[in-house]
């Protein structure tokens, strides 16, 4: 016993000898005689405990008061001494299956100081952290703008950002660390490493790169898509960011560790997330600005397909559609090129057409319930001045607009066959009834088609327009209307638009007709040395009225000086074309006709029912408006609207009594006016063939009015196609018909009678 006395009490002071000189190897085989040395161990380790209880708060107090680098130093230079007396000791005991005393120690340690610490330590180890990372920062952006010239102005830009990139949003102890040499971070990183304290702190250097790096993201990408960005994010990971995380985990640049490996990974990774989240965020003005935004789109795809966040993709996209997009106040033509933008961009994202799909539908479904949307696209689509759609025009193959997913089945079934090793199942998001072809091959013209799911729609509605411009031109001209329609026939096919080649041709044929009767005037003119027939001045556009659309409808008496010119036409034209007869839509096309008032002469080009108007004045200067009405064979009211036109142009003068309504000719200039004795002069405004765009065929302009007035009593103003769009969407009873031109007639009516009034042109507010 006494023995085992001696021994253990040599043993006890070996341990506290320096370097442990005093552990002779007779020393060790004698405790391992009396199987003393794994009770050394114990009784050191719990003699070391009792004994880091009391350094523990020096070192706290310490690691609060000075400096973190210094209380790690001092903390492990103690860590350390113990450690290599129980390695040592723990290498000495002879067993198969030695006892991890070193581990046991170092977790004991970890207890030891956790228990005692102050509750707001981290903290303090987040400041020193972030202090670290911006001294590491700037030191190798020092040594990168010395290197490489052509980078400066990149490289003070990132210095500037990151000086305060850590610190947005962090909650640190702005007392401690706040500058930190490189040399002592990297010395104090190697002392937590040895202590096994970086798993304890990893949150505090974690959340300080995630800041540091979502600040860098933020203050350099955000509304910023001219030039790509991940490029520059990669080298700013290479040079600052990775070389931190090296200091930090203590691996070598050589061999790097399997930790620093996991851990590049993970930074990664968060940078591809957080900038996919910011471009999700920014997705509807990156479709705005297509194609100027392209260079984002290629960092945005390979951020996708690292994170594959295409459903928040395509769910926040349709949220902010939602919201900024399919609206009341959006025009339907401002959708329908966003639309065409977004088709674009998906496309490039993902080829396979499966964001596309997800969010093309609710757009798809809004654009059905817009009562314009047809003639918005296929204005687009003949609109030579629209490069976009006018362009997929130009540049589609001979194919069908429609697609027929029938037939892509049997041909998926084909590539299967050819492909096999190459194919790959649709994604689960991807909608089971479509194939995977359709996805790919539907062109945008024929997405925009298929928003209806017919091209009859399209077709119909492109007649209608056709009919229009063709009526409206006065010079014959269709070489670019026979542009569109040959381009249209390899979409939509040569028999969908055979009624608009017959169009066409009735107006080519009218010229020649018209040049024939022209010819005929003249060389009778110079046969018989009289006047040139009335007709000569008439240019008729002779139809085939069962290949045009419905014209509209709207009787009335012609007046006698104007129908004898007709019919002297139609005689003619009857002489050249036996045994043809044409019969004149007297409420469509234009009449030029010369007022003179004091000497001063006016033109005007205004509608026939205008011109008809204005002749019976010439026979009498006063007519009341019953009168005047019956002799024209209309309504009253239809008159009115109509004979308000030579009032606002000061030709004639309305006179009202409790009785009557009594119109005269305006013979003298009033006081005020200008020279030409007329108000203002010139053309009829509106397009002459859209029925003047007067209102004589709508019958619920009152109840417009009330939502007109409705409307502006809650906005201070609003634009003219800003109000059309909202009593479309909302004027449902009675049911609001009015084109854009009727509507601004209208509004400019409201404005004459003092209702409204219009700031500026187009505008309009309450009259106040």
């Amino acid at each position: 016993m006494a023995e085992a006395i001696r021994i253990w009490t040599a043993a006890v002071e070996a341990v506290e000898s320096p370097e442990l000189s005093a552990f002779t190897p007779q020393l060790i085989e004698n405790l391992c005689a009396h199987k003393l040395l794994e009770l050394l161990l114990d009784w050191y380790i719990d003699n070391v405990n009792d004994s880091l209880k009391q350094q523990a708060h020096q070192f706290w107090r310490l690691f609060l008061d000075s400096s973190v680098s210094v209380a790690v130093q001092q903390l492990h230079e103690t860590y350390m001494k113990h450690a290599r007396i129980i390695k040592f000791l723990e290498s000495t005991i002879q067993s198969d299956q030695r006892l991890p005393f070193g581990v046991q120690f170092t977790s004991q340690f970890q207890a030891i100081l956790l228990t005692s610490a102050p509750r707001d330590f981290k903290r303090t180890f987040l400041a020193f952290f972030k202090a670290g990372f911006e001294s590491w920062n700037k030191q190798a952006n020092n040594n990168s703008s010395s290197n490489d010239d052509e980078d400066d102005d990149d490289e003070e830009e990132e210095e500037d950002s990151e000086s305060d990139g850590a610190a947005d949003s962090m909650d640190v102890d702005q007392t401690v660390d706040q500058t930190v040499d490189p040399q002592d971070f990297a010395a104090a990183c190697r002392h937590l490493y040895d202590m096994g304290w970086l798993a304890v702190v990893e949150d505090t250097y974690t959340d300080t790169l995630h800041k540091a790096i979502h600040s860098k993201i933020l203050k350099q990408c955000t509304g910023k898509y001219e030039t790509p960005f991940l490029p520059k994010l990669h080298r700013w990971l290479d040079t600052v960011v990775y070389a931190y995380m090296q200091v930090v985990l203590c691996s070598s640049v050589e061999s790097p560790s399997d930790m620093f490996t996991a851990w590049k990974q993970r930074i990664n990774f968060y940078v591809f997330e957080v900038l996919t989240t910011l471009r999700i965020s920014e997705m509807f003005d990156i479709i705005t600005d297509y194609p100027d935004s392209e260079p984002v789109l290629i960092d945005l795809r390979e951020c996708l397909n690292n994170t594959r966040k295409h459903k928040d993709l395509s769910s926040s996209l349709v949220n902010q559609f939602q919201k900024r997009l399919l609206i009341p106040g959006a025009n339907t033509s401002d959708i329908i090129s966003l639309y065409v933008s977004t088709i674009r961009v998906l496309r490039n994202l993902d080829p396979k057409g499966i964001l596309l799909e997800s969010v093309s539908e609710p757009v798809k479904d809004y654009l059905r319930k817009r009562k314009d949307t047809i003639r918005c696209i296929v204005t687009s689509l003949t609109d030579d001045s629209n490069s976009e759609l006018f362009g997929e025009l130009g540049a589609g193959s001979p194919s069908t607009a429609e697609h027929d997913d029938k037939a892509d089945l049997s041909d998926d079934s084909e590539d299967e066959g050819d492909n096999a090793d190459h194919w790959e199942p649709d994604p689960v998001e991807a909608d089971p009834s479509k194939t995977s072809r359709s996805r790919k091959s539907a062109d945008i013209i024929s997405m925009l088609v298929n928003i209806y799911g017919s091209k009859e729609l399209f077709v119909n509605e492109y007649r209608g327009m056709l009919s229009e411009r063709l009526l409206a031109s006065t010079d014959y001209e269709t070489e670019k209307e026979v542009r569109n329609l040959e381009l249209l026939k390899l979409r939509f096919g040569e028999a969908s638009l055979h009624s608009c080649e017959i169009m066409v041709k009735d107006i080519v044929e009218s010229r020649r007709i018209n040049t024939a009767i022209h010819s005929a005037s003249k060389a009778e003119h110079q046969r018989t040395a009289e006047a040139l027939l009335p007709f000569n001045r008439i240019s008729a556009t002779i139809i085939s009225k069962q290949f045009w659309p419905s014209l509209p409808q709207e009787e009335f008496k012609m007046a006698p000086s104007l129908s004898s010119t007709l019919t002297s036409y139609a005689k003619k034209y009857s002489e050249l074309k036996v045994p043809r007869l044409i019969q004149f839509v007297n409420h469509l096309g234009t009449v030029t006709l010369e007022l003179e008032k004091e000497g001063k002469t006016v033109s005007f080009t205004v509608s026939p029912l205008h011109a008809s108007i204005i002749s019976y004045f010439s026979e009498q200067p006063s007519w009341d408006l019953e009168s005047l009405a019956k002799t024209l064979e209309m309504s009253s009211d239809a008159l009115r609207r109509r004979i308000s036109f030579w009032v606002t142009k000061s030709v004639l003068k309305e006179t009202r009594t409790d009785t009557r309504i009594t119109y005269d000719l305006i013979l003298n200039t009033p006081e005020g006016e200008g020279s030409s004795g007329f108000g203002g002069g010139g053309e009829f405004e509106g397009h002459p063939m859209e029925e003047e765009d007067s209102i004589s065929d709508i019958s619920n302009y009152k109840s417009v009015e009330m939502y007109v007035i409705g409307m502006l009593n809650n906005f201070p103003s609003l634009p003219a196609e800003k109000i059309h769009n909202m009593l479309t969407m909302f004027a449902m009873d009675p049911p609001y018909q009015f084109t854009m031109t009727q509507l601004q007639a209208f509004l400019a009516k409201l404005v004459s009678n003092d209702k409204l009034e219009s700031p500026s042109p187009g505008v309009f507010k309450l009259k106040s």
